[in-house]
């Protein structure tokens, strides 16, 4: 689960991550996500590890 959006919209009892990683948290798994999606597209996996 990617915690830094719950922890952005102030969901959580306590900051689990600095302030200042927050954002950096949230593009990091845009990224990783936009990179395991092009790796199915080129059949390099079978699909995303999220479907599970």
């Amino acid at each position: 689960m990617n915690i830094a959006p719950l922890q952005q919209a102030g969901l959580l009892t306590a900051d689990v991550l600095a302030g200042k990683d927050v954002e950096k948290a949230i593009s990091d798994r845009a990224a990783w996500r936009d990179d395991e999606r092009r790796c199915c597209r080129e059949e390099k996996l079978p699909k995303p590890g999220w479907w599970e």
